[in-house]
């Protein structure tokens, strides 16, 4: 993944998310990571499309918050992206390129 292919909002996203896995002594960065840093964005595009979507976004970040806390933790490794978000930055990559945008954004 070359980092120059996503805007600086987007990377900030996968870098709250790397954050929140090492935080938690996650072994890896998984798309839960991505949407709790997402959500969590000041002035992010994503909790507000979300809103509009009528999806309760409090609920959602507890929900997460839930979900996190049941993946594995690790002590002194390296955490690193998981093959999911591999594949969804890949994919994000791809769709981007289909729309003719020259970066991947947050939504």
């Amino acid at each position: 993944m070359r980092q120059d292919q996503f805007t600086v909002r987007a990377q900030e996203v996968i870098a709250g998310a790397q954050s929140h896995a090492e935080g938690a002594d996650h072994a890896e960065v998984t798309p839960e990571h991505i949407l709790k840093a997402a959500l969590e964005q000041q002035g992010g595009v994503v909790s507000s499309a979300l809103d509009r979507l009528g999806v309760d976004t409090s609920q959602l970040a507890v929900d997460l918050d839930r979900m996190l806390e049941t993946l594995p933790k690790q002590t002194g490794g390296k955490t690193v992206l998981s093959s999911r978000v591999d594949t969804l930055l890949k994919t994000a990559v791809k769709e981007a390129g289909k729309l003719k945008d020259q970066y991947v954004s947050t939504e």
